[in-house]
């Protein structure tokens, strides 16, 4: 299950991956599911950024940011971002022609 709820909210019991919480009562099954379709959506971005697809990297990463905010999400959409402006690759071949001189 996913990292992301690891204590209920309502009395800071440990969930110990389960979805309802043994403590109090509360149900967090659809946290749990909004969380594992954040995780299998950044996968599908990580996926079509690997194939060169910005924009199909951007669909699945927004709607994986929607569900959860996954700090690797954040992180991808940084990138990505810098790659669309293009500022990435100027920033990335400017550094990289330095270390050759």
């Amino acid at each position: 299950m996913p990292e992301g709820l690891e204590r209920c909210p309502a009395c800071r019991a440990h969930l110990a991956g389960s979805a309802v919480c043994r403590r109090c009562g509360c149900d967090f099954s659809l946290v749990r599911l909004a969380e594992e379709q954040a995780e299998r959506r950044l996968t599908q971005a990580l996926c079509a950024y690997a194939d060169g697809d910005l924009a199909g990297a951007r669909a699945h990463l927004g709607a994986s940011l929607a569900s959860h905010r996954l700090p690797l999400a954040q992180a991808l959409a940084v990138v990505i971002d810098a790659e669309r402006r293009g500022s990435l690759a100027d920033d990335h071949w400017e550094r990289r022609h330095l270390l050759v001189e």
